[in-house]
């Protein structure tokens, strides 16, 4: 549509022209103020049409702008959810390596109790097979035994579970830090987009 617009100012544009050169001529002696409306309406015409063309160029290139930073907005608040739910899951991983901690602590005191009372029946062990039986002693013995490794595996559980948590940290906190660094990149090209439109 656009173009046969433009054609068709081409054509009016020649016209006028060719009617003006035809009015110049002194045979014909057309007044000059006649000859000024035409020539200045030629000129306004070919303005018009170069000022037309020229905005609707800045109309498509404005919406096209609009487009990119709409889709990047999108994108941003996409990365800021996603970073927030990542936060999240780190503060839990953070909650739960505390709360495993201080049961690696609490069983790391029991365990100590547990060997401490194993030493002090060990210690006794000579004194009480010269006064009791055998039996009652290994039976004490074995009992002091099982709480001290059912107190080692335990341990050793709470451990192991700490340390997964700790990974868990670690992975979230790496990820957290990737994530903001997106977001910082997309905020300096949205800013530097607004900067050049």
């Amino acid at each position: 549509m656009e173009v046969r617009i433009v054609h068709d100012q081409k054509l009016l544009k020649e016209s006028m022209m060719a009617l003006v050169s035809h009015l110049q001529n002194p045979k014909n002696g057309l007044p000059t103020s006649i000859f000024n409306i035409i020539t200045t309406s030629t000129n306004s015409k070919e303005t018009s049409s170069a000022s037309l063309m020229n905005n609707n160029w800045l109309h498509g290139d404005l919406d096209g702008k609009r487009n990119q930073e709409s889709q990047m907005q999108k994108e941003l608040d996409n990365l800021k959810d996603i970073l927030t739910f990542e936060k999240q899951k780190l503060e839990m991983a953070i909650y739960d390596c505390d709360k495993f901690s201080s049961l690696c602590n609490e069983k790391y005191v029991e365990l100590k109790d547990a060997l401490s009372e194993k030493r002090s029946i060990e210690m006794r062990l000579p004194k009480l097979s010269s006064q009791g039986s055998k039996k009652t002693i290994l039976k004490d013995l074995v009992d002091a035994n099982n709480q001290v490794f059912e107190k080692i595996h335990e341990e050793l559980k709470a451990h192991s579970m700490l340390r997964t948590a700790e990974e868990t940290k670690k992975r979230h906190l790496s990820e957290k830090s990737s994530l903001e660094a997106k977001i910082v990149e997309l905020e300096k090209n949205k800013s530097s987009e607004d900067e050049h439109a």
